[in-house]
Order: structure tokens, then C-alpha cells, then sequence
């Protein structure tokens, strides 16, 4: 057995995956404990290849081979990481068959008792279509449906009405997805919600899926399915008076959330270093990594379902990362006209990502647009008081019709219009004195929430006055805002120990709330991608 950890660590990557099942088999005491010594001395000794992995799986992708799909059924048992799984899915999608003929591998796959081999079958039959011609396989789609109704694997049917939804538009999609409500995972509702929102519009019904645990609850309370089934009902209602009058085919439907949760912790073990944890749509660990951090962590957001951008407070550079928090690149942000960095630099706020792959970094005396290549597009910067920079900018936020809101740190708010001169058709309004970080979203036509000292406030830029009554009350000490596609709320918490991510409904309601998972931290980030 010694020779064969030897062996093993010669073979580097395609090891790990089996070691780890043994592991988890746990049959003999020194199987697992071998197993674990191995893999110890594999990341020690660098042996460790999990990109060579991935790129194989990418290359049997591109091969639109037939036996491609065996050797990735064959592999797939090995595969222990989300990020695997999703990569293969993308390999047999890509090798699902030929024009109107589908692999028959796939096919007989559908009848597997194998979970993992028969919802990634079904999805792969099921995706594909193009707009003229939504369903790629007609005839193994209504054994498709008919497994999206009643397969006994929730993620199964959850996945493929996803994929029936938004890629066949299959009308019956939209009554299995609200089935799955009551029994949905966290990440599973957003998706689900988002659908149904763009579906419904104004007439979408008002209640959100419950997720909430109270702290030191390790499975979820019976009141949170209570409350789903609630919503479910009032779906099934909503779906029964409108399903006649809908046709999908007309709809620009379009999933902008993966319903990944992700949180980032500013760890205090001696170090300053950023602890990154991924949550797959099941709620388990995707992925997890860490980096050093030195400079005070501001903001970062994902360019792909990968790939990373951070920014820090104090640094005039942009730091691009893979899944596994390894440095990629490193951009520095223009100097813009002044040719003095400092002035735009200093003082960092947040990155946006904007719907053409360009990116809006923000500071405290400006703005600036850079494109994919991280050249500047646009800039904007405060103008100098006795020819000195302001630093008074708490936020901005690019909104969809290319208009900037901009929120001041004297608790101004303000629209420049595509041209980046201030919008002399909207009204500028009066905040109350706002968090001081990632402060500001869009919530719709010419409006913006605010994250304030003790509340959530929406404000309308065509009046320059503020909702009636505020979206959600009493917070205090939050940051890093985000509005997400059912409408509900999402901030960090920092007011309590441990902090906590919160979402909140509409109604003010708390829907969501987790707790920070390392006691020597402070949450600096939460969001859904």
C-alpha cells in the first residue's frame, strides 16, 4: 500500500477523485487514512492537476464524437466537485446528437437509476433548441415532460422545467416549476422566482419563498415549507386565471441568476486574507478559496460563472482570478486626462458589471468605464473646489437605459444622463446618510434603493421624491446592497456578531438570513449570481 501511494501521486489529477471516494467510503481504517495521507502529500508536492482534468473534459466537449458521451458517463462517477459535474454537462450537451437524431446513449440514459447519469441526459436532450425551431429532439420530448412532472429526483425535475422553460418553451414548464416551491432549495426559489416574475409582470403575485433559520438551527423549520406552500398556492392560482392569455414564444425570457450564493470574509488568522465560499443551487460548498488582501477589500464581481474581479481600496490595479482564487491578470485602472491616477484612484467604492462585458469602476471622485481589454471608454470626475479633487462620491450605479445615478456623501442623489452631464429632465433627491459601501442599485424606469444608516429606501428620479413608506426598516451598520429579480433585498448585516447575510421581501419581511461560517471574520461581501 505504500508502493501504491507512491504510484498514485505519480499519477497526479486523475487520482484525487477516486481517492476521495474512498474517503468517503470509510469501509477499512487504513484505506482512508492513506487516502487521506496521499492527497496531503499530493498538494504539497504540487501533483495535484485539476486543470488538466477540466481541459479533458472541454476537449471530449468539442469532439462532437458519439463515444464521447460514454467516456464521459464513465467518468462521471469520479467527477466530486460541482464544477466538474457542470462541465460535463456542458460536454454532453455539446454531443447530444445530430440534427433531429439524438444520441441513443442519452436516450437510454433517461431510464438510468443512476441520478446524476439521467438528469444530465435529460438535460442535454432538452437543450439546444434555436428560436425558430425551440425543440431540438421531438421525439423524446413528451418523455421528456412527462419526466420533468414526476421523476422522483427534485433536482431532476427542477433542472430539466428550467431548460424546458427557457430553452422549448414548453408552457407546461411553468406549472411543474411552481410545484417544486415547497420543496425548493434557497438558490432553487431565486431561479424559479426570477421566471415567474419576468412571466407574470405587474400581475405577479406578492409573496416570496421562506428560507430563514434562526441561529444554531441545523435543519430547516416546517413553518418555512408552511410558507412555501403558501406561495406555491398563490402561484397555482395566478397560472390558472393567466395561462390562456400567455404565449411564451413572445416573451424575452431570460435567467440572469444562477441562484449561486457567495460569500466573502475579510479572515483575521494572522494574516488578511479574503475567504471566498461558492454555494451550489443545492445549498452545498461548490467551491471554496482564499487570497491575500493587504490593501482593505472593497468589492468583487464575477466576469463569467468563474472568473473573478476584485478591487481593493487603496490600489490603483484591478486583480482578475480563476475558480480557485489564483491570479490571472492584473489591470491597472487609466489615469484618465489629469494624468494623475490618485486623483480617481484613491478611495475605491465598487465594480459593476455591465451588460456588454464592460466594466464601471467606481471611487470616491469618479467613475470610469473600461471596455473587456480594460481600456477607457467614458469617465466622469468630480469637479475640483480650489483646485482641489473631491473625494464625495458614496456610489453610483450604471443604469439599463445608460443613464449613471450618482449618490453624494452630502446625501445627494443625481442622474447624469448617456453623455455623462448631469439630466436636467429628473429631479435630484435628499437620502438620509447612506451605508458607506456598495449603497445604491436600479429597482426600475428611472429608479434607485438606497441602502440608508436604518433602512432600504427606494427613490424616484423623475420626482425626485422617495416611496411613501420605506421598502425595509430598522437596519443598521449594513453594506454591500443588491436587488434581486424577484424584488426582494439582499445586504451583510454587520450590526450583530456573527454577521449575517440578509434578504428581505418587499414587505419588509426576512426571507433569507446566514450567518458568517468562520468566527474570525468579518463579512465584506454577500450576493447571488
Amino acid at each position: 500500500r505504500i508502493a501504491a501511494q507512491d504510484q498514485l501521486i505519480k499519477i497526479g489529477g486523475p487520482a484525487v477523485a477516486p481517492l476521495k471516494l474512498a474517503i468517503k467510503a470509510d469501509t477499512e481504517a487504513e484505506v482512508t487514512f492513506r487516502s487521506k495521507e496521499t492527497l496531503k502529500r499530493m498538494e504539497k508536492e504540487k501533483s495535484i492537476s485539476g486543470d488538466v482534468t477540466a481541459s479533458v473534459v472541454r476537449a471530449l466537449g468539442k469532439s462532437k464524437s458519439p463515444e464521447a458521451i460514454e467516456a464521459l458517463f464513465g467518468f462521471l462517477p469520479l467527477a466530486d466537485t460541482a464544477q466538474l459535474i457542470d462541465l460535463i454537462q456542458q460536454a454532453v450537451i455539446a454531443n447530444a446528437g445530430e440534427p433531429g437524431k439524438p444520441n441513443p446513449l442519452l436516450v437510454k440514459a433517461l431510464d438510468d437509476t443512476n441520478d446524476n447519469r439521467r438528469r444530465i441526459a435529460a438535460i442535454a436532450l432538452a437543450s439546444g433548441g434555436t428560436e425558430k425551431e425551440r425543440i431540438r429532439f421531438k421525439e423524446i420530448h413528451p418523455k421528456l415532460i412527462e419526466m420533468a412532472k414526476v421523476d422522483k429526483d427534485n433536482s431532476l425535475r427542477f433542472e430539466l422545467s428550467r431548460i424546458l422553460l427557457l430553452e422549448c418553451r414548453e408552457k407546461q414548464a411553468v406549472g411543474f416549476l411552481i410545484e417544486t416551491l415547497p420543496s425548493a432549495t434557497r438558490g432553487q426559489s431565486w431561479v424559479v422566482e426570477e421566471l415567474l416574475v419576468q412571466i407574470a409582470g405587474k400581475d405577479a403575485p406578492k409573496e416570496r419563498c421562506k428560507h430563514t433559520k434562526t441561529q444554531g438551527e441545523t435543519k430547516e423549520p416546517t413553518s418555512n415549507k408552511t410558507a412555501r406552500e403558501k406561495v406555491r398556492d398563490a402561484w397555482r392560482k395566478w397560472w390558472t386565471a393567466n395561462a390562456d392569455k400567455i404565449d411564451l414564444n413572445k416573451l424575452a425570457l431570460k435567467q440572469t441568476l444562477r441562484g449561486e450564493f457567495v460569500m466573502m470574509i475579510q479572515s483575521w488568522n494572522g494574516r488578511q486574507q479574503i475567504q471566498v465560499y461558492e454555494y451550489a443551487r443545492d445549498d452545498s460548498i461548490k467551491n471554496r478559496y482564499a487570497f491575500e488582501n493587504n490593501s482593505g477589500f472593497m468589492d468583487m464581481i464575477y466576469l463569467d460563472g468563474e472568473r473573478s474581479l476584485m478591487m481593493d481600496g487603496n490600489s490603483f490595479n484591478l486583480v482578475e482570478r480563476d475558480s480557485s482564487g489564483k491570479t490571472i491578470a492584473s489591470h491597472t485602472v487609466p489615469d484618465g486626462k489629469k494624468g494623475n491616477a490618485r486623483n480617481f484612484g484613491f478611495q475605491g467604492k465598487s465594480l459593476q458589471l455591465l451588460p456588454n462585458g464592460n466594466i464601471l469602476v467606481i471611487s470616491g471622485n469618479g467613475f470610469v468605464e473600461l471596455d473587456k481589454n480594460y481600456k477607457e471608454v467614458s469617465r466622469y470626475t468630480r469637479p475640483d473646489i480650489n483646485n482641489q479633487p473631491q473625494f464625495d462620491i458614496s456610489g453610483a450605479y450604471r443604469m439599463s437605459d445608460g443613464k449613471t445615478a450618482v449618490l453624494l456623501t452630502t446625501n445627494r442623489l443625481f442622474l447624469l444622463d448617456d453623455k455623462l452631464k448631469e439630466d436636467k429632465d429628473r429631479k435630484s433627491a435628499t437620502t438620509q446618510s447612506p451605508a458607506y459601501r456598495q449603497n445604491i442599485v436600479q429597482s426600475g424606469e428611472d429608479k434607485v434603493m438606497v441602502l440608508e444608516q436604518s433602512q432600504v429606501m427606494e427613490y424616484d428620479l423623475k420626482t425626485g421624491k422617495p416611496e411613501a413608506q420605506p421598502k425595509v426598516k430598522e437596519i443598521y451598520n449594513a453594506i454591500c446592497l443588491q436587488r434581486l429579480p424577484n424584488g426582494n433585498v439582499m445586504y451583510v448585516d454587520q450590526n450583530n456578531y456573527p454577521n449575517s447575510i440578509v434578504e428581505r421581501a418587499a414587505s419588509g419581511e426576512e426571507v433569507f438570513r446566514v450567518n458568517i461560517p468562520d468566527n474570525n471574520g468579518n463579512l465584506v461581501k454577500g450576493m447571488v449570481k
